[in-house]
Parts: structure tokens; sequence; C-alpha cells
């Protein structure tokens, strides 16, 4: 099971630390679905750096696209909060 200088064991073992030695999916089948989403990025064997044979990977903006914080939008919403504040002063 020595694939990608062990990636798979490593993955065994996160498996095994996060659900347990034994999984039952008769009791919770909801568990594998869950598993292969969290770990198959890690396991998928991609030699080209990301790139599945006949796909296609991510071009113009949406390939640098930066994640917006739940803080950087309550900041810009009270900036814009005390913004209207001052307007509503100065309309009377």
């Amino acid at each position: 099971m020595e694939k990608s200088g062990g990636t798979d064991e490593k993955v065994v073992r996160d498996i095994i630390k996060r659900y347990g030695d034994v999984i039952n999916l008769k009791e919770n089948p909801a568990l594998i679905i869950e598993i292969i989403r969290n770990f198959r990025r890690i396991l998928e064997d991609v030699p080209d750096g990301g790139l599945k044979p006949g796909g296609v990977g991510p071009v113009g903006p949406t390939s640098h696209v930066e994640t917006v914080t739940n803080t950087e939008i309550m900041k810009q919403m009270l900036k814009m909060t005390k913004e209207i504040a001052a307007l509503r002063a100065k309309l009377g």
C-alpha cells in the first residue's frame, strides 16, 4: 500500500484516528461519502500537477480567486453602517 511516499498509509491512519478501527456502514452509511469527500484529493493519482487526463484546469480570473472571511465582511458592514449614519446625520 506504499504510494507517493506513504500517502496511502497516512490517509488510513488519519481515517482510523477520526472514525475508529471499525466503520459500520449499515449503521451510518453516510460515513463512506464523508470519508471520500475528505480524502479524495489526497489520494488522487495526478502526476501532472493537478490536471486530469482530458480535463481543463482553471483559466482566467477564477484561477486566482481569494476567499473572503466573515470577519472581513463584518468589518465592511460596520464601515458602511457608520457611513450611512453619517449621511443620515447630514441630511437631518
